[in-house]
């Protein structure tokens, strides 16, 4: 009777060994909420403007969540003390007022589709509202509730690790907290200014239970640089690629002041050339485990070439429409690179996948363990 005992016990620790590593593989959005609740992330909006002169890149910022139980904010994190507050302007309809201006200068471009639903070219988003923010040190010991604005119910290991990438290179987190009005929380434009070697969005997630995603329901990126060079979207060591790019173009100031308005003077150099590029990313489950980075692509082309204000073609640059993605998956591990954000640290971490065969070994070794116990025992 003992021995039975001691099998159903060895059994019973197994299957909770095997539970236990199967539930850390999931992943989500960079949130902080008190007891876990995490929204689901529907919408982003960012605009990059980069400046390599000085290495300053202005990222402004919108968001809309939906699954709401709890308070929560939405963590930035930047790899300077950086400077947030407002925007002075009403961006809603910025990007559609840059398209319109390329459309009259190039009358015989056409803007690519996408299957059963087209870039959201019309994309009015960041309705204008109030956001509360908190910036700290990445190396704090309180930065999460300090983030949050409230105390968390109790450690949370995946968030821990996400933070702690960042705080080995004394990054920043900035956490921006927006208001809840019933099942959604939009997050208006926010601007953040600091330095940094290239301009970059804080893609990488930490990871969290797979209970906590809303797989399937729907979620969309909207990247948009303007910069005195044409960029390419890289994340992590991957090689630089247009493919998530839907347009590219170069922009003149007086659509820039027409689109920015009160903002136009803080944000450009009158006496330089900008190019636009717009890229949009439709994974639920990010792929990978870093951040985005803008690469560079090449300087701005010679006036009168293709989407250039001079376009002799008045065809613009015609890009490949952009497929509909797969159902979510699993993604593929990476190598990390040397700094978060721009390239994580060399032989640091596993990628999700080699997490995962790490995990199915480790079940592996105690089934077999418990396999030869019982054998003995009996």
């Amino acid at each position: 009777m003992r021995r039975a005992e001691q099998r159903r016990m060895a059994v019973t620790a197994l299957a909770a060994a095997c539970v236990g590593l199967a539930v850390g593989r999931a992943n989500a959005g960079g949130l902080v909420a008190r007891g876990g609740g995490y929204p689901h992330v529907d919408v982003e909006s960012a605009w990059i403007i980069w400046d390599p002169s000085s290495q300053r890149e202005e990222l402004i910022v919108a968001a809309q969540f939906s699954r709401l139980r709890e308070p929560f904010a939405w963590v930035l994190p930047v790899p300077a003390p950086a400077e947030v507050g407002p925007v002075d302007a009403d961006l809603r309809l910025a990007l559609s007022k840059l398209i319109a201006g390329y459309q009259r200068r190039a009358p015989r471009w056409t803007m690519p589709s996408r299957e059963s639903k087209g870039p959201l070219a019309s994309l009015t988003f960041g309705d204008p509202g109030t956001v509360s923010f908190e910036q700290v040190k990445a190396a704090a010991p309180d930065a999460l509730p300090r983030l949050l604005g409230a105390p968390m119910a109790r450690q949370y290991v995946a968030l821990d690790e996400w933070v702690k990438q960042y705080a080995e290179h004394e990054w920043n987190l900035v956490g921006l907290r927006p208001q809840i009005s019933g099942n959604l929380a939009i997050c208006p434009n926010v601007r953040l200014s600091f330095r940094a070697d290239r301009p970059f969005f804080p893609y990488r997630e930490p990871p969290w239970r797979a209970d906590d995603r809303a797989i399937g329901k729907g979620r969309v990126l909207r990247v948009t640089v303007i910069a005195p060079e044409q960029v390419a979207w890289q994340v992590g060591p991957s090689l630089p690629t247009m493919g998530p790019a839907w347009i590219s173009f170069e922009v003149t100031h007086e659509d820039l002041k027409g689109a920015f308005g009160g903002a136009y003077g803080k944000l450009f150099d009158a006496s330089k050339r900008y190019w636009l590029t717009s890229f949009e990313d439709w994974h639920e489950v990010r792929p990978g485990n870093d951040d985005l980075t803008l690469a560079h692509r090449g300087p701005i082309p010679d006036n009168g070439a293709p989407g250039t204000i001079g376009d002799k073609t008045s065809k613009g640059i015609e890009l490949e429409p952009m497929s509909t993605p797969p159902l979510p998956e699993e993604p593929k591990a990476k190598a990390k690179a040397k700094q978060p954000g721009e390239q994580a640290r060399a032989g640091r971490r596993l990628g999700r996948n080699g997490r995962g065969l790490v995990a199915f070994g480790a079940v592996t070794l105690l089934a077999l363990g418990a396999f030869a116990w019982m054998r003995r025992e009996a």
